[in-house]
C-alpha cells in the first residue's frame, strides 16, 4: 500500500469518525432517554408529568422562590424541587426555563414572590439554646404566556411533584380544554373539606 492509499484512508477514517460524532449531537439533542436506578424510582417523572411538557407551543418560565440553608425537615427540599424541575425541562424540548432567587430578607423579592403568589411560610428551628420560628419561601411560580399559577409552598416531599405537576397543567391548558368535575356530598358521602391539606384530595377542592 502506497503512501498516498495510506493517507486517504487516515482521512476517510477521520471524515467518518466527525460524520459519526455529528449524527450522535443531532440524535442527543432530540431524544432524551433517563435511567432511574433507585429502589424507590423516585427520580422517575409519572407520564403525567411528561405530557404536561412535551408540547409546549412558547417558552414555559419556571421561577423558584426558595431560602436557601433551611435546616430540617426541609433541608433537601430545594435540591429536590430543582431536580425535579430539571428532570421535567429535559423532556419540554428546550422550552422551559428555570430561574432561583432566594427572596428572604430581600424587600424588592419578596414583593415579586408575593405578586407571583408565593408566600412565606413560617417554621420551627430547634437549637441546643431554644426554638425560633422563622419565615422561608418555598414556592415556584409558573408563567406560559399570559397564564400564571403558582405553588405557594411545598412543605412535603412525597406530595412534590403532584402539586408541581397540578400546576403545570393549569398554567398549560387552555380554558376551554379544561375538564369540570362535579362531587356528590350528603347521604353518608365524605366531606371534601375535611381531609388534610396534605393530602391529593385538597387539590381538588382548590381547583
Amino acid at each position: 500500500m502506497t503512501r498516498i492509499v495510506q493517507r486517504y484512508h487516515v482521512l476517510a477514517q477521520v471524515v467518518l469518525v466527525w460524520v459519526a460524532v455529528l449524527l450522535l449531537n443531532h440524535l442527543s439533542s432530540s431524544w432524551f432517554a433517563r435511567v432511574d436506578l433507585t429502589n424507590d424510582q423516585r427520580h422517575t417523572l409519572s407520564d403525567a408529568a411528561i405530557a404536561t411538557v412535551s408540547d409546549l407551543e412558547r417558552p414555559l418560565i419556571a421561577q423558584v422562590y426558595f431560602t436557601q440553608g433551611l435546616r430540617a425537615p426541609y433541608h433537601g427540599h430545594r435540591d429536590a424541587l430543582l431536580e425535579l424541575l430539571a428532570s421535567i425541562r429535559a423532556w419540554s424540548g428546550g422550552q422551559m426555563e428555570i430561574h432561583v432567587v432566594d427572596p428572604s430578607g430581600d424587600k424588592v423579592l419578596a414583593e415579586e414572590a408575593r405578586r407571583a403568589g408565593v408566600e412565606p411560610v413560617t417554621y420551627v428551628v430547634a437549637d441546643w439554646d431554644g426554638r425560633e420560628t422563622r419565615l422561608a419561601y418555598m414556592g415556584v411560580s409558573f408563567v406560559y404566556g399570559d397564564q400564571q399559577q403558582a405553588v405557594s409552598s411545598l412543605p412535603s416531599l412525597a406530595g412534590m411533584e403532584y402539586e408541581v405537576v397540578r400546576a403545570l397543567h393549569s398554567v398549560t391548558t387552555a380554558g376551554a380544554d379544561r375538564k369540570t368535575l362535579g362531587v356528590a356530598t350528603g347521604f353518608g358521602m365524605p366531606d371534601l373539606f375535611s381531609f388534610g391539606r396534605e393530602t391529593p384530595v385538597a387539590g381538588l377542592i382548590d381547583e
